[in-house]
């Protein structure tokens, strides 16, 4: 410009360059100056990163080994196809990741069971020395070190007489999902307390709320649930603002709750059949889990199990971004007051979803409403004061690798993804790649977000994913319900009298009338086609276990 203006000076800042590698060894996350930087430059980060001299790495860009990256060492990274979240394989058994996160194992299918063969053949193949450690090592993909010498063989009872009492880790009849689901993996109940107390914990870096609380003196002051990241509004000039603090992203080392239990077996078998057979996954299913929680002794410092006892289908629509309950389903109340009076409380959230093809166990677009589910079940129950969420997340999706049967993973969002969607940082509507941080207003300033000291506004969903483990019962009359065959609610088939007579034909009359009227589902049609009076008593019967008045049962049958 002219005399005394300014001149405007332009710089062009290259982005970062994110690539996944995978191993052997495990997966690690490689940050490279941009698609302008060199094939040489980046096998030097991934020497680092495996320690794999960069003449023995043979990278590829595809998991089966083909299209291997042959290029001159002086090309770009964007010259050999590299694009932002880029995934490489890496083929060398020699390979160490340092810092590396741990492959997701296979989810456990429900009807898994353990092979006795192949458990005794590792047995044999134990070594002395490790025997004397029982845990298998999930995070680090080792050898299982669990021999059959560490299960104490159930006395088999004499003719005539009585089975032994069973001892009290086999009044723990739950699944192992910590340890890698095959065949020949031993489970959690199989070991006594002693050897069961933090067995889970030593595959995952993650810990009970409770360790973690100890560790720091349970001092919750600085914890990110009492964090606050409200944007402040800039006022006039020459008038002092305090900008808001900036806000690192961290990932939670604890969990609120640390496994789920899918007691009722029959009712989530139905859930998944129906949207799979039923269905044939194309359009799909959501749903309001309801159980109780207990504490769990078998984690270090004292754990969470929530237990679900049944799943209330709610009237839902889908969208873009899969299924959504109505906003205006007024039976919710009722199925809670029901629920209430069976000593449950509405837990969880359960949905199912296309077969997802990121490496992430949700996707940015769920994050939202995970977020709020658990903002809206907030207790203030805590000792210490500090206010929590125990409401998990259960996502149902296909297995490419089990001929798409469903497979199960379940979910949180860490307490700081909880306190930025409480104060409005995150966009209402995320998209499947990164979340994002929502543009400011005018006259309003949002907290700095930083990750690894570099302020973003762009960040992968891994920061906020608290993973839970789940299990299953080995016995399908562990629930409360007795029943679980009466037809669901809110499906294309409505509810009718005649499934009232059906589910009766299955049920046998010489069972007392309350275990006659033992289902889940059957409750919320009395409550609805009835009245919500006659389904509390109902309610009471069943946990007192103690039979209603004869003409109760005449009224539900139509008689």
């Amino acid at each position: 410009g002219g005399q005394g203006g300014l001149k405007a000076v332009y710089c062009v800042v290259a982005m970062p360059l994110i690539v996944r590698l995978y191993t052997t060894a495990g997966r690690a996350r490689i940050t490279c100056d941009g698609p302008q930087e060199t094939l040489d430059t980046f096998r030097e980060r991934v020497q680092k990163q495996t320690g794999v001299a960069k003449e023995q790495q043979t990278l590829s860009l595809k998991a089966d080994g083909s299209d291997v990256l042959s290029f001159p060492g002086t090309t770009p990274l964007s010259g050999c196809g590299f694009t932002n979240g880029q995934e490489v394989w890496l083929a060398s058994k020699e390979a160490t990741i340092t810092g590396n996160a741990p492959i997701a194992a296979k989810a456990m299918k429900i009807d898994d069971l353990p092979d006795e063969k192949e458990a005794k053949k590792k047995e044999e193949e134990a070594s002395a020395a490790a025997e004397k450690d029982p845990f298998f090592d999930q995070a680090n993909k080792s050898k299982s070190k669990m021999t059959l010498s560490d299960l104490k063989p159930e006395p088999k009872a004499k003719p005539g007489e009585q089975p032994a009492k069973k001892d009290e880790e086999e009044k723990d009849p739950f699944f192992d999902q910590a340890n890698k689901p095959k065949k020949n993996e031993m489970r959690l109940d199989d070991l006594p307390p002693e050897k069961r107390k933090g067995l889970v914990d030593k595959k995952s870096d993650r810990k009970t709320f409770e360790q973690f609380l100890l560790e720091r003196a349970y001092e919750v002051g600085t914890l990110a649930g009492n964090s606050s990241h409200k944007p402040v509004y800039v006022g006039d000039k020459g008038r002092m603002t305090k900008m808001p603090p900036s806000l690192t992203l961290q990932r939670q080392v604890y969990r609120h709750v640390d496994i789920l239990i899918f007691q009722n077996i029959p009712e989530m078998q139905e859930f998944c059949r129906y949207w799979r057979f039923d269905l044939h996954q194309a359009e799909q299913r959501c749903g309001w889990i309801y159980g109780y929680y207990l504490e769990d002794p078998g984690y270090e410092g004292g754990g969470i199990r929530a237990v679900m006892e049944g799943i209330y289908e709610p009237p839902q629509a889908n969208g873009p971004n899969g299924p959504t309950p109505l906003p205006d389903d007024k039976f919710l109340e009722d199925v809670d007051k029901i629920a209430e009076r069976l000593g449950l409380e509405r837990l969880g959230y359960i949905f199912t979803s296309w077969t997802r093809e990121s490496d992430s166990i949700i996707l940015p677009t769920d994050l939202p409403g995970i977020a709020r589910n658990q903002l809206a079940n907030v207790k203030k129950t805590h000792y210490t004061g500090y206010e929590l969420s125990k409401f998990v997340t259960c996502l149902v999706s296909p297995d490419p690798t089990q001929d798409f049967a469903p497979k199960q993973d379940v979910v949180m969002v860490s307490d700081q993804c909880m306190a930025m969607v409480r104060d409005g940082l995150l966009e209402p509507e995320q998209g499947e790649d990164q979340v994002v941080l929502r543009k400011a207003e005018k006259n309003e300033a949002l907290p700095n977000v930083l990750e690894s000291a570099k302020r973003v506004d762009k960040w992968d969903v891994d920061w906020h994913v608290v993973r839970v483990w789940w299990g299953a019962p080995k016995r399908k009359d562990r629930t409360i319900f007795k029943h679980s065959h009466f037809p669901r609610e809110n499906r294309s088939a409505p509810q009718t009298r005649a499934d009232v007579k059906g589910y009766f034909r299955k049920v046998s009359t010489a069972e007392p009338i309350w275990q006659q009227v033992s289902d889940f589902h059957l409750l919320l049609w009395v409550a609805k086609e009835i009245d919500l009076g006659t389904a509390l008593s109902l309610c009471e019967c069943i946990s007192q276990q103690k039979d209603p008045d004869p003409i109760i049962l005449s009224l539900i049958q139509g008689q």
